[in-house]
């Protein structure tokens, strides 16, 4: 990565997370350059445009996936990766297919040491294999065909978001979900207990499989909207956590931003589910708080020395830019944008001038469009 200064950003829909490192890198003197898919509707197109402030033009050679959760596919893999790229920022499906059909893309990504297969990272039962070795408590998993205890977890060993993970409750169920995500992904599933006492995540920045920066943290969703987006960052203290994502972090080498997801069971065990070798949402909000991501990333990229860690108290709360606004009411969208602009006004001088241009246009543009929706709809008895 030496030498390089262009960050490179591939996705398929908006990821605030990747505007938000964009900005701040293209402050620091990196160069930044985006690939995605062409918009489909008015709405991307608008929102396309008033990203280029961040990005520039955007290249048009993402194919996405048809339905939720499907395969994501390159139109010209031989002309993603620009000539200087120093490092991609992914979601894990498309870092994934980067990986498998870009020449040069592992060696750009340097997620782990060479010994390690770069695809594994992306592989949800790769990475419960390796936790499990290190003697780090993974839910129990059940082959199929074969008995199940529900509740149970299916998921595509390759994934985002939760994208391809669905609830189960009994054989019909199980049955139907299996079906369905091995419609939208080729890659298998995996069938694991489920634990609903509570989840949180490690989010940190690695070199060398060491720790520069981490955080452990919860995210609460905002109260009128409970199943939409995240709109709180809420620090936990759960140091065994810390310590088994940094003995992950260590088996394989792992350089850059990495996210690991945890749920805890109900007699307190933090079980390991997921491993993601990227920049991550809640990474803003945490670098408000002083951890410092950014220092860190660069210090990886060889742009700066390493950060002094922070190790932050339990609670403390940091909120998160929340699109679209989920509003249920006029008042409840003049709500969420005067949050929104209290953000910008907060994380300005630590993202850049770009990313606060662009996020208030975006909340300007979110308002107009919730505020014309309710007016068609009329407005929620709830409130918003």
């Amino acid at each position: 990565m030496r030498g390089s200064r262009i960050i490179l950003f591939a996705d398929y829909y908006p990821w605030e997370a990747f505007t938000a490192l964009a900005s701040a890198m293209r402050r620091d003197g990196f160069a930044v350059q985006r690939v995605s898919s062409a918009p489909r509707d008015g709405w991307r197109r608008l929102m396309q445009q008033v990203d280029r402030l961040v990005y520039g033009r955007t290249r048009d050679l993402v194919v996405p996936p048809p339905a939720k959760g499907g395969e994501v596919a390159l139109t010209d893999p031989g002309a993603v990766i620009p000539v200087g790229t120093c490092d991609i920022q992914a979601p894990d499906d498309l870092s994934r297919l980067l990986l498998t059909e870009v020449p040069g893309a592992a060696e750009i990504m340097d997620r782990a040491r060479a010994t390690f297969p770069a695809v594994d990272l992306f592989d949800k039962a790769a990475m419960s294999g390796v936790a499990r070795s290190l003697g780090v408590p993974v839910p129990e998993e059940f082959p199929l065909p074969g008995p199940v205890r529900f509740p149970v977890v299916v998921k595509s060993v390759v994934g985002s978001g939760g994208d391809r993970v669905r609830v189960v409750h009994d054989d019909r169920e199980l049955e139907r979900a299996v079906a369905e995500l091995g419609q939208l992904s080729d890659t298998p599933v995996t069938v694991q207990a489920y634990h609903s006492a509570g989840q949180f995540v490690v989010g940190a920045v690695a070199k060398d499989g060491h720790f520069l920066v981490v955080a452990a943290y919860a995210t609460e969703p905002s109260a009128h909207d409970p199943n939409g987006p995240s709109s709180v960052v809420v620090t936990v203290d759960h140091p065994e956590a810390v310590a088994a994502s940094e003995a992950i972090a260590g088996a394989i080498g792992a350089n850059g931003f990495v996210c690991l997801d945890f749920v805890v069971g109900q007699d307190g065990t933090a079980y390991f589910i997921d491993f993601n070798p990227r920049c991550f949402g809640s990474w803003p909000a945490l670098q408000e708080l002083g951890v410092d991501f950014l220092g860190a990333y660069r210090h990886v990229l060889d742009a700066g020395p390493a950060p002094q860690q922070v190790v932050l108290a339990a609670g403390q709360r940091s909120a998160l830019l929340r699109f679209p606004a989920g509003a249920r009411t006029v008042a409840g969208v003049g709500r969420w944008a005067a949050s929104g602009i209290g953000v910008v006004a907060r994380r300005w001088h630590l993202l850049g001038w770009r990313w606060g241009v662009v996020s208030l246009a975006k909340i300007a543009a979110g308002s107009v469009q919730a505020t014309a929706h309710l007016s068609r709809g009329g407005a929620h008895p709830d409130g918003g």
